[in-house]
């Protein structure tokens, strides 16, 4: 039997067939993509609230690049960066 929604934590997202969209926001000051342009919480909580405007079903944040070259980071790290961004989107939907 296939279960009607994906949970993670409060947050359920019906799979009912549809097409998802998810949002990327990237916390990161050497993004591969957008180069850090989102790093501050301010920046990357516009950008995630415009992307959920846009129509993101969910949004992903990244605290850590992967790109060629990067060098790895703590945990603690990447908790730091990702953490107040979800803290302010708690709530949002």
């Amino acid at each position: 039997m296939k279960p009607d929604y994906f949970v993670a934590n409060n947050f359920r997202l019906p799979l009912d067939g549809t097409m998802k969209v998810m949002g990327i926001v990237n916390v990161t000051p050497d993004s591969f993509y957008d180069g850090g342009k989102y790093e501050s919480t301010e920046s990357a909580v516009e950008h995630a609230l415009s992307l959920v405007a846009q129509g993101a079903d969910m949004i992903d944040i990244g605290g850590r690049t992967t790109k060629p070259g990067s060098r790895p980071i703590s945990a603690e790290m990447e908790l730091a960066r990702i953490l107040p961004v979800i803290s302010a989107l708690k709530g949002v939907g």
